[in-house]
């Protein structure tokens, strides 16, 4: 339930969840339970009734998405003050009675034009967390850049790292090729770098089907001639919990998503690396691939197992010209970043201290790393595991 079983829900409170579930899944533009679970599965979220009236007056639903989003990771570890305090329903209904029915725009619009954008009502506490200053993303496509004719394939290309990858590898000359479950949100980051001057092609692929990825890779080969790079990024949100309590379907779900869909990304662009005469893959890795967090063993096992299959093909195709590498991040500023902190009640500003490098990284960072995994400057880097931690590793 939405509500909180303390709290008195008003009447037609049933009626009333699905109505939400319908409006989130609007918002979100998305089928999956895991973009929404977490409001569900905490029992009330609170936001001063003041800051109520002041975001929804006669805002876009695309503002009112952007303001729920940034709100969701800051207020579920409490609220400022001592204001006044209203239920999650209320703040919902709120946003229904401002929302055209007409408007499906994405809450993630703000993500895909190049960089990640970090809470607007967290931004002092963001700013205090990102004092390193990373370097912001190119905005303006190089077409003599550092992957000028090179074709790159990007599986969870829709959002977050892919989103930024994507957006990175376009703006350095790259012609490239993106896929992911959700359509909308692939067809945004689309029209988002090509709108700068990328070459860019969505498509849908669930990584869990063998057959889909075969032809995503096929189609890309086709279209284009080659494939000179693939980064393998697809994932899923994780839900914590201890090794005894995560469903069976749960476990699978991470295996057939986090390890399968990387070996059949290998399995199938392999053979074509060699017919062409080389290629990089990187594959996504975490920093769970080298730990063993109490709340994470099917996270973790999944990412163990990413490292290990890396290792394996990059020991027999480096004699082919083909590089295979992983990357490891810690804390990625995404939405499935967002996901997680929120499920756990936690925040941006609360946690980076907690860091080596008391900060969250960006998306954009991450790009950087695959992209030099994958360029010329890392010609004799095979078989390896990039830790982008910020020394957390160390």
């Amino acid at each position: 339930m939405i509500g909180s079983p303390s709290i008195a829900l008003p009447a037609g409170a049933a009626a009333y969840e699905a109505r939400t579930k319908a409006t989130l899944k609007k918002l979100w533009l998305g089928d999956d339970v895991n973009q929404f679970e977490f409001y569900d599965r905490k029992d009330v979220v609170t936001v001063s009734s003041d800051a109520v009236a002041d975001f929804f007056g006669s805002w876009s639903a695309d503002a009112i998405s952007r303001q729920i989003d940034d709100l969701s990771g800051p207020l579920f570890g409490g609220g400022p003050g001592n204001r006044k305090r209203t239920p999650l329903f209320q703040l919902w209904t709120e946003m229904e009675k401002n929302m055209s029915n007409e408007d499906t725009t994405s809450r993630r619009s703000f993500l895909t034009g190049g960089g990640v954008a970090l809470a607007t009502a967290a931004a002092a506490g963001a700013a205090a967390a990102n004092t390193l200053n990373p370097t912001d993303p190119a905005f303006s496509v190089n077409a003599k850049g550092r992957f000028a004719g090179k074709v790159v394939a990007i599986t969870g290309g829709n959002s977050g790292i892919g989103a930024a990858t994507a957006d990175a590898f376009a703006m350095e000359g790259a012609k490239v090729y993106i896929t992911a479950r959700r359509d909308a949100l692939g067809k945004e980051v689309e029209a988002a770098i090509r709108a700068k001057g990328g070459d860019v092609t969505w498509m849908v692929t669930d990584v869990r089907d063998a057959a889909q990825v075969e032809r995503f890779i096929l189609t890309i080969v086709a279209d284009a001639g080659r494939l000179d790079v693939l980064f393998n990024n697809a994932g899923i949100f994780m839900t914590p919990a201890l090794v005894e309590d995560i469903p069976i379907e749960e476990f699978r779900d991470h295996m057939a998503t986090n390890v399968e869909g990387v070996f059949y990304g290998m399995k199938y662009a392999i053979p074509q690396m060699k017919t062409q005469g080389g290629g990089v893959i990187v594959n996504m890795a975490s920093v769970a691939g080298h730990r063993g967090f109490g709340f994470t063993g099917h996270y973790s096992a999944s990412k163990h197992a990413v490292r290990g299959l890396t290792k394996a093909a990059a020991n027999v195709s480096a004699k082919d010209n083909i590089r295979i590498n992983s990357i490891s991040p810690l804390a990625v500023d995404t939405p499935m970043l967002e996901e997680s902190f929120a499920y756990q009640g936690v925040t941006y500003e609360a946690m980076a201290p907690n860091f080596v490098t008391p900060r969250i990284m960006t998306a954009h960072e991450m790009a950087v790393g695959v992209m030099f995994l994958a360029s010329d400057e890392a010609s004799f880097i095979n078989g390896m595991d990039l830790d982008a931690t910020g020394g957390q590793l160390a």
